[in-house]
């Protein structure tokens, strides 16, 4: 990545030298001031070709105005109504001005040199669109960040011998020390090429959350770009504080639900019809299947009558209709590298 560019401006008819923001980075949150806060103060100083972007997804009214005070250094845009993540990062990117885009998830902590890595990899590898660093989660322990596109069963048969002698999931490969291909990366912190979404637009809003990073790689891959992991980049992620794992259950069960719906119109989005009623079928066997475990387990004491409840409205979302709807934003106010 380009160190200190600079761009030649015109101020009360005098030529001015200004600073080219060669990397932005986006922040989206929603009712998370704390988090955010603590991830954005972890960039506090804010290169000079850079800049950080902080979107408050409609938490409430004042909440852009006291997040703006409590991190000066961030530029915060406000929202009006909750959008969803995918509907936030795209307020961030069409806002922003550098040539590289990064999304940082607010349960995310990373460092300008770790963010520079990956845009200086883009920097570099000019038929790749996105990079991701490798990810810890808060014990330092390395989790899942490279994963392989929803495929049938069958499709998957051949890889089944290599995964069991890897002892590793089957849709989440090593990562290893040195940068790799892969299908497609965990949202929670990628650099993006802006020409790349210039070229194939931005996340799919129809999602809100849930599967529209796994959407965006597709488009990607579909247009012949490459997405890589360079592991001397890294994260530490809080996996799932603001989603799934919200202490609240209600929360906790609006998010569940949503992932399962979300995938479902990728589904419907990316699959021939056979296809993707088997790739929904194969996810209503699993959920059925825990719910018979739960359900066996609650007059033993050892289960939860709530998560029998829970298995059973997932497994509804999943016998209900979800179509496709795409709503792909375009990227604005494309800016071409120096």
């Amino acid at each position: 990545m380009k160190e200190a560019s600079t761009r030649q401006a015109r101020s009360t008819g005098e030529r001015v030298m200004e600073p080219v923001v060669t990397l932005s980075v986006v922040i989206p949150t929603y009712r998370a001031q704390d988090l955010v806060t603590r991830t954005a103060g972890a960039l506090a100083n804010v290169p000079p070709d850079c800049e950080l972007l902080v979107v408050d997804d409609g938490t409430a009214p004042g909440s852009a105005a006291e997040l703006q005070t409590a991190i000066p250094h961030a530029t915060v845009i406000g929202l009006d109504t909750n959008r969803g993540f995918g509907g936030a990062v795209n307020a961030g990117f069409q806002a922003a001005a550098g040539d590289y885009l990064a999304t940082l998830n607010n349960d995310a902590t990373t460092t300008w040199e770790d963010l520079r890595v990956l845009a200086e990899f883009l920097g570099d590898n000019p038929r790749v669109c996105a990079v991701a660093p490798a990810i810890v989660d808060t014990n330092g322990q390395p989790a899942a960040v490279a994963f392989r596109f929803p495929r049938p069963l069958w499709a998957q048969l051949p890889r089944l011998a290599e995964t069991l002698a890897a002892r590793r999931p089957t849709n989440a490969p090593a990562v290893g020390s040195e940068p790799r291909r892969v299908e497609y990366v965990k949202g929670a912190c990628v650099v993006f090429r802006r020409e790349a979404l210039a070229h194939v637009g931005l996340f799919d809003e129809q999602f809100w959350m849930f599967a529209e990073e796994i959407d965006l790689f597709r488009r990607c891959a579909n247009a012949d770009w490459e997405t890589w992991v360079v592991p001397a980049a890294k994260i530490e992620h809080d996996g799932g504080a603001t989603t799934r794992n919200h202490p609240d259950r209600v929360e906790s069960s609006r998010y569940r639900q949503q992932s399962y719906r979300s995938i479902c119109r990728y589904f419907a989005k990316h699959h021939a019809a056979p296809v993707r009623l088997w790739l929904r079928f194969e996810l209503v066997v699993r959920v059925l299947g825990r719910l018979l475990a739960e359900a066996i387990r609650v007059p033993l004491g050892r289960g939860d009558s709530w998560w029998v409840a829970e298995h059973w409205r997932c497994l509804k979302v999943l016998l209900s209709r979800q179509p496709s709807s795409p709503r792909e934003a375009r990227l604005e106010g494309v800016v071409g590298a120096d």
